[in-house]
């Protein structure tokens, strides 16, 4: 998938990010006003692999797909599809996957993160203050169940990301 940006009047188009596999959820955050997203991943690594992530979605930013997964991890290419969808591999292949960044944070295999949405109310203590709270509806070969919530605490850039179940 990849994240286009338009003017306001439908012009302009561009790539503002790339190779998303599946990003559900998006949003801006209330104090930087930077785009974050959830990623699903994909299915064919079994039950553990390959991590999701929940992160800033940054211009330029290259996010793996169908190349690799969480920080510069590659596909499984042994697996047959894989294998035979992205060999030869390119120069360009690899420093791509070699320029991809850290996300905020990752979750477990198929829990299958959907929305996302930062909490800027003082109804819970101060501590959820701009924290964000992740849908996950669980995936169909997931070890860990879904339908439910997390809460993801992180400074305002994603740095010192943590989440716990909420």
């Amino acid at each position: 998938a990849t994240v286009l940006e338009f003017n306001p009047d439908g012009s302009g188009r561009r790539i503002f990010a790339r190779d998303l596999r599946n990003g559900a959820g998006l949003t801006l955050h209330p104090v930087t006003n930077e785009l974050w997203a959830t990623n699903n991943g994909h299915d064919r690594e079994g039950v553990h692999l390959p991590p999701e992530w929940i992160d800033v979605v940054r211009d330029g930013g290259f996010y793996g797909w169908p190349l690799a997964y969480g920080f510069s991890t590659w596909v499984d290419v042994s697996i047959e599809e894989y294998g035979e969808a992205l060999f030869p591999l390119t120069r360009e292949d690899s420093l791509d996957v070699a320029s991809m960044q850290r996300p905020a944070a990752l979750v477990p295999a198929h829990l299958a993160p959907m929305a996302i949405h930062f909490y800027n109310h003082d109804l819970l203590p101060p501590a959820y203050h701009n924290a964000a709270f992740v849908a996950f509806r669980g995936g169909h070969s997931g070890a860990v169940i879904g339908y439910k919530v997390m809460a993801l605490f992180s400074n305002p850039d994603g740095s010192d990301a943590r989440v716990a179940d909420f």
